[in-house]
């Protein structure tokens, strides 16, 4: 047995031959640590214009240095794990430094062991001296508190778990390969390959099928499920963005996912059992082949051949003549997988000359890509096709795009400056609307996946066409999404897409008022009419009366109102927290426009409560205050470009501007808003697009600097007679 003092000896060895390692981790972390803090708590203390968001600099340790930074770290302990591995294991690739270590009294294990150990004592050390010294200097400024100590201890941690993830898959790398190059090669590739996969495979079911739709709540979609995602860099995504709903708590700044840790922590376990495992077998013989183990060739070029000779044919696929899509992308892939066999034959021989080795293999890698080829092609499997049956539906999601699209926002960002992202609002409604017992669902997805209508053809023929997505909850637990396209001009399909608009499952589904407004606390109310605009203090009185009239007036709202009458107004409620990041940093970035809850003129009881309370989406503008109104004529063109493919472009006319008072009277009684027009007008043809029209005010009235649409066949005559008009014409 060998001696247990030996096995701190060869540590100790290999920390003084690799003492240049840790030097580099220590000056990386350096630079990040202590030079960025100090520079950061210099500008604090100038309060200049960078760092108007930290109120002091405890607040910068708390929620930035010990909180937000954990990223940037993380990414310098992958770096730092590539440098401990590849230069703790690099003596595999030389048989003269193979000869040197088995002649030392350590079987495999303990050398393995104590090579592993010191890498990581190597980026250990040196990472948590940082942190400690960080910590004795916001001691120093009255910057310590409980939450830098907590934070400190939990990013050292996350941290360390990442590094070991890394360093576990470079091992890997290394221990596989007998080659140096090959190994910094293996090491990026094992790094990104998951993710580039999952990119390429979410490419290639946009591509070729229609109905693809990714939805990444809950890590639900197809380049999201968790076998495509084993790769470094996709685990530390799931680990620090906020891609899972509900695994991030809104108001800390330490962000990461605690239920991603454990898959970490397995897949640091597995990289490095395999790792280990390689090291074990691998024969002395393999120093300085490209591939140490012989059965792993064949595995390895078919993983890197496949992707890449797709990636190839997506790459021209994109760049090819409309009409030649098809056969560029078959050019493509034959080429692609033509330079990547014949590259990665010459890498592994390390010669030239066998760049036809294993042709057997070549034509095995031939025959799989063909099938894949083949299979997304002409949809082998019937993925456009598929729709589940009645008795395996638990309940069924659905999504009319471009109607009402508005979804609820998530906020981030630190100190005083809170900002906004919106949900995407199909996220949003796949995850919050739950239809059940309405047959109008499934007959409108049967129909739509029978029929498989695309956008590709003649834009004249397919003006009626629109999007609907359907998130299919099945009882088993898994979660099916598609994209259709439908045809509103069929009787049969606007009688479905009506029947489900009417759903009160839906409606309340849709509405992220309805939907969350019963569990918050609003202090804002912003709305805007036509013309008027208001700002609101909401009481819990206001709030539950409010909340109670509209979503009865709502819920009775039809789909045949909605394709015929305008909305007259629209409103958002704000939290505490939501009004305050409005007023701070450039007033806020999310209520920049109203996309809140429409008002209908039908909702008589909404209107009258509202105006009660100060907001009346009737009031007209002050005529008295209007200077001139301008009018901008949208000419549109068609165009062609050096290959005979058409396309539509725009002009921007200037009609004239609106002096007299009566046309000034008689143009605004046909004018509609667009701050909320969006959210229907794709269904809706009730807006005449082709005029612009803005009011100019004598005081600067911010109620007035919007712009507006004319209604549908309610242009004023003296529009068409005036002489910008006339000129466009010509």
């Amino acid at each position: 047995m060998t001696s247990k003092t030996l096995f701190f000896k060869l540590i100790k060895q290999d920390v003084k031959k690799r003492v240049w390692c840790p030097i580099i981790i220590f000056l990386g972390y350096f630079l990040a640590f202590e030079v960025n803090m100090l520079r950061m708590i210099g500008r604090i203390e100038e309060r200049t214009e960078y760092t108007y968001a930290l109120k002091d600099i405890l607040e910068y340790v708390e929620k930035v240095l010990f909180g937000s930074n954990v990223k940037a770290f993380a990414v310098l302990a992958c770096l730092a794990a590539f440098l401990c591995a590849v230069s703790g294991f690099s003596y595999l690739h030389s048989r003269v430094q193979l000869d040197l270590y088995q002649s030392l009294p350590a079987n495999r294990t303990q050398t393995f062991l104590a090579k592993y150990v010191s890498g990581v004592l190597q980026f250990f050390l040196p990472f948590a001296i940082h942190v400690v010294i960080c910590m004795g200097i916001a001691a120093g400024k009255a910057a310590f508190s409980g939450v830098v100590f907590g934070n400190a201890i939990k990013m050292v941690g996350v941290v360390s778990l990442v590094f070991l993830l890394s360093y576990g898959m470079c091992l890997m790398a290394v221990c596989l390969t007998g080659n140096i190059i090959i190994s910094v090669f293996g090491c990026i590739v094992l790094f990104f390959y998951s993710s580039v996969v999952s990119v390429l495979t979410s490419s290639l079911f946009q591509t070729f099928f229609p109905t693809y739709m990714f939805v990444s709540i809950e890590g639900n979609g197809l380049d999201y499920t968790p076998y495509w995602r084993f790769s470094p860099v996709s685990m530390l995504v799931d680990l620090f963005e906020p891609r899972y709903t509900g695994a991030f708590r809104d108001d800390t700044y330490f962000r990461y996912n605690a239920d991603c840790l454990w898959k970490v922590a397995a897949a640091m376990l597995v990289y490095t059992l395999i790792a280990y495992v390689l090291y074990r077998k691998r024969a002395s013989e393999a120093a300085g082949k490209a591939i140490a183990f012989w059965w792993a060739e064949s595995v390895i070029k078919t993983m890197l051949v496949l992707p890449a000779a797709l990636m190839a044919g997506l790459f021209f696929r994109e760049i090819a003549p409309e009409k030649g899509v098809d056969t560029w992308y078959l050019f493509g892939v034959v080429f692609g997988f033509a330079l990547a066999a014949v590259l990665l034959e010459i890498i592994f021989r390390l010669d030239i000359r066998g760049a036809l080795c294993h042709k057997k293999q070549f034509v095995f890698n031939a025959a799989c890509l063909a099938v894949i080829v083949l299979v997304l092609r002409f949809d082998v499997l019937g993925y456009n096709t598929y729709v589940p049956a009645d008795s395996e539906l638990e309940s069924c999601a659905v999504s009319l795009e471009g109607l009402m699209s508005v979804s609820p926002a998530k906020s981030s960002g630190y100190g005083r400056t809170v900002w906004y992202t919106y949900i995407g609002t199909t996220d949003y409604r796949m995850g919050n609307v739950k239809l059940q017992g309405n047959p109008s669902v499934m007959d409108l997805a049967r129909k739509a996946a029978k029929e498989q209508l695309t956008y590709e053809g003649d834009d004249e023929a397919q003006k009626d066409y629109k999007a609907v997505a359907f998130g299919y909850n099945l009882k088993n637990g898994k979660h099916i999404y598609r994209m259709y396209t439908v045809d509103m001009a069929d009787a049969q399909t606007k009688a479905l897409v009506a029947d489900i608009f009417n759903d009160s499952s839906y409606k309340t589904g849709t509405s992220p008022m309805l939907s969350d407004g019963w569990k918050k606390e609003y202090r804002k109310l912003y709305g805007v009419g036509t013309f008027g605009a208001a700002d609101l203090d909401m009481t819990p009185e206001f709030q539950a009366k409010l909340l109670e009239t509209y979503q009865e007036e709502y819920l009775q709202l039809d789909f045949d109102t909605v394709l015929d009458t305008y909305p007259v107004g629209c409103f958002s409620l704000l939290t505490d927290e939501e009004y305050q990041a409005d007023l701070d940093w450039r007033h806020g970035a999310r209520y920049d426009r109203y996309d809140g809850s429409l008002i209908y003129p039908q909702f008589t009881k909404t209107i009258a409560l509202l105006k009660e309370h100060g907001f009346d989406v009737y009031e007209m503008v002050d005529m008295e205050d209007i200077d001139f109104i301008n009018v901008i004529y949208c000419k549109e063109n068609m165009e062609f470009d050096g290959e005979g493919v058409s396309y539509v472009s725009y002009d921007y006319v200037e009609v004239g501007s609106v002096y007299d008072a009566a046309q000034q009277e008689e143009l605004l009684n046909q004018v509609i808003n667009t701050d909320y027009g969006w959210q229907v007008r794709n269904y809706a043809d009730i807006v005449d697009g082709d005029f612009e029209i803005s009011i100019h005010s004598k005081t600067d009235n911010e109620a007035l600097q919007r712009k507006f649409d004319f209604k549908k066949g309610q242009i004023p005559q003296f529009i068409y007679e005036m002489e910008g008009y006339q000129k466009a014409m010509e």
